[in-house]
């Protein structure tokens, strides 16, 4: 048995490119991206409020340029030992340091007195942190919640090479980018690349280590008839989180990505495939439209649809099948209407806290998919309560 991955089907990253982006799925990848794990040590601040005479003392050398004991007392009419005590503290918490004689801020003070927190190194922190290896840009922190993100050594993905593996494992010669460090340091917003405001001074220790985070790649084709690639992964969820923006920007821009997906060319006989993949399931196809990009469109009877047929969800769905996909349609309205009400039942079972609001929006997505026109949670109870579908009548009536 082929392993995945991923915790959710292929299917669901195609159905979102199909009936959220609106673009036509044409293929999908299993692919393993490479990534760059980094170990670092930095130190950690953290901020408390300045004791009033610290602020002052430090606004006077940074602001005024006073940079001695008598200049500071001079100025803010303070006596000079209680000057001499406060500036030996703050020297003490690296905030002043001294050149040619007179007292300077540090990296440390400095930031301190533009933010009006004293800040204060007080402990080393190790991290890991990962960059994709072709532009060496950082991932976001959702790839180190290690529970639901899998990143595989070459060792791991090699014995899993092995075996029959549908994952296309992608490489570059690109090493990390030597700035790679300080540009993430230097974000606004890093903390959302899993480096705090309060952490300082990233160093490198070690080498860098290529591991691969497995994907979904799906090829598509936009309105315009450009193809397009949308990439889904274990972080994100296609139902709550659509794809991922930044890896989707990476490999619709990445030429190496782009030469290896042409590459992976669909091979010949696909058609045949699907018919043989049909008749094993007692379908006899109405129409087969092949596309020749590797999207196959197969009408179906009503018939085709049962213990020995095809699954009713599948239909206005797309199957993966060897290198392509397979999408199911019925032109008859009463399967079509079955279908919604089997795929909303399997959902509402499966999800506790259902509302309305999340109802009213997967019946439109649902409905949109199998050409059923606008629908809401009361047009999905009432064709429920016709189908005898009472359970599912009740849930959908109850939600708040």
């Amino acid at each position: 048995m082929t392993r995945e991955l991923i915790h959710y089907p292929a299917v669901r990253a195609i159905e979102d490119v199909a009936f959220r982006i609106g673009w036509t799925p044409v293929r999908v990848f299993r692919l393993l991206l490479p990534v760059w794990q980094v170990e670092v040590s930095a130190t950690i601040t953290d901020g408390r409020p300045y004791e009033l005479i610290d602020r002052f003392l430090e606004l006077g050398i940074h602001k005024a340029g006073l940079g001695t004991v008598d200049e500071l007392a001079d100025f803010l009419c303070l006596d000079r030992s209680l000057v001499d005590r406060a500036l030996r503290v703050l020297g003490a918490i690296g905030h002043l340091d001294e050149q040619n004689g007179r007292l300077v801020l540090t990296g440390i003070g400095l930031r301190s007195v533009r933010e009006g927190t004293c800040y204060v190194l007080t402990r080393e922190d190790r991290r890991r942190l990962y960059f994709d290896a072709f532009s060496s840009r950082p991932l976001t922190r959702a790839y180190y919640e290690s529970r639901t993100v899998t990143m595989l050594t070459t060792a791991e993905w090699r014995e899993h090479a092995a075996t029959r593996w549908p994952y296309h494992v992608l490489d570059t010669d690109t090493g990390l980018d030597s700035g790679a460090l300080a540009a993430l340091a230097a974000l606004p917003d890093r903390e959302r690349f899993n480096l705090p405001e309060r952490i300082d001074e990233p160093r490198q220790l070690g080498s860098s280590l290529k591991v691969r985070l497995p994907v979904y790649l799906v090829r598509a084709v936009d309105p315009d008839g450009a193809v397009r690639s949308v990439v889904y992964t274990q972080a994100t969820d296609p139902a709550r989180d659509g794809n991922d923006p930044e890896l989707t920007e990476l490999c619709e821009h990445t030429p190496e990505i782009a030469a290896a997906l042409r590459a992976e060319t669909v091979g010949p006989g696909l058609l045949q495939h699907v018919r043989d993949w049909l008749d094993k399931r007692g379908v006899g196809p109405l129409t087969v439209d092949d596309r020749g990009d590797g999207l196959i469109r197969a009408t179906v009877r009503p018939s085709a649809f049962g213990e020995k047929g095809l699954g009713i969800t599948t239909l206005g769905s797309y199957v993966p099948v060897r290198d392509g996909l397979l999408n199911v349609w019925c032109d008859d309205l009463p399967t079509r209407r079955r279908a919604l009400l089997r795929r909303l039942d399997s959902i509402v079972q499966a999800n506790t806290r259902f509302t309305r609001r999340g109802a009213d929006e997967t019946i439109t997505r649902i409905a949109a998919q199998l050409a059923l026109g606008p629908l809401d949670t009361d047009a999905a109870r009432r064709l429920a309560a016709e189908a005898q579908m009472s359970a599912l009548a009740r849930r959908l009536d109850r939600l708040e």
